[in-house]
């Protein structure tokens, strides 16, 4: 479950609506309106639920929530809420290395920089504009604040990591249009389906996977439609829009920005990818 906070994601207070939903359905606890309109609206739902379970998910299995009908269907349900937009590109992340789970060794994100130079490329122009004398990530790191002061050191640094982003972006074309489609779309099912990592191969769903949109959360303007997961079953193109990777299907695609998380871009910290989907 992603709820967009200000234009960033909150794993926490996501995790805790989820609770507070859960707990609202089942035990009637009342927390504020805008999760009693939530709970009103899986309770009227026409799946006709009669009971919700929190999966307290690692981001390893479908859903943050199951909900089970009185004909003892169960459905994962994703919960996707949005504070400022009506609503959005699912979204979440994903390590440097995910695509490895598509069975290939080759270099991850961090591997591919490291082979190419990259660390000590960023440390040569720090030192160049600050006088100083780093050769680690954890010197660096010490130096964010003074680095984020200065305009000009910053667009170095962005300026070579995206050239090394887009090498990379081209790299992972190449590879994932060398091994078998069906592959590529197993995973990537996996991901809209809410895995992020240990990601196993999903040779068949069903589509029984529930998208809960709540599109300006907590707000006069609070709205909330629902969704039916629909896999995907055909690739149409791999290709790098800017500093992202493309997936697309016949009915949507995921994109793959490559990531500096919990710093500035250009920082070398954190390397990953997001993930922005639609179905």
């Amino acid at each position: 479950m992603n709820i967009i906070h200000k234009g960033k994601h909150n794993y926490s207070l996501s995790f805790q609506r989820g609770f507070q939903i859960v707990d609202s359905f089942m035990n009637g606890t009342y927390y504020d309106e805008y999760i009693e309109q939530i709970v009103i609206f899986l309770k009227n739902h026409s799946y006709k639920f009669k009971t919700l379970i929190h999966t307290e998910s690692n981001q390893t299995e479908e859903g943050d929530i199951l909900g089970y009908t009185f004909n003892d269907k169960i459905y994962p349900i994703e919960l996707k809420i949005c504070e400022t937009v009506a609503n959005t590109e699912s979204h979440g992340g994903v390590s440097g290395d995910f695509f490895k789970d598509l069975g290939f060794e080759e270099y991850g994100y961090r591997g591919y920089e490291n082979m190419v130079g990259i660390p000590q490329k960023r440390w040569d122009i720090i030192n160049q504009y600050l006088g100083t004398n780093i050769s680690s990530q954890k010197e660096q790191d010490e130096l964010e604040s003074i680095i984020k002061q200065n305009k000009s050191l910053l667009k170095n640094l962005r300026q070579v990591t995206n050239e090394v982003k887009t090498q990379y972006i081209e790299y992972l074309i190449g590879k994932l249009n060398s091994i078998d489609s069906q592959k590529i779309i197993n995973l990537s099912n996996a991901v809209c389906l809410g895995g992020r990592k240990n990601l196993q191969e999903i040779k068949h769903i069903e589509n029984n996977i529930l998208e809960i949109q709540v599109g300006f959360f907590g707000t006069e303007k609070q709205i909330i439609s629902a969704k039916t997961f629909t896999p995907f079953t055909q690739l149409k193109n791999i290709y790098r829009k800017r500093l992202a990777l493309v997936l697309e299907f016949e009915n949507g695609f995921i994109k793959f920005p490559v990531i500096h998380g919990n710093a500035y871009q250009g920082s070398g910290r954190t390397l990953s990818f997001k993930c922005m989907f639609k179905y």
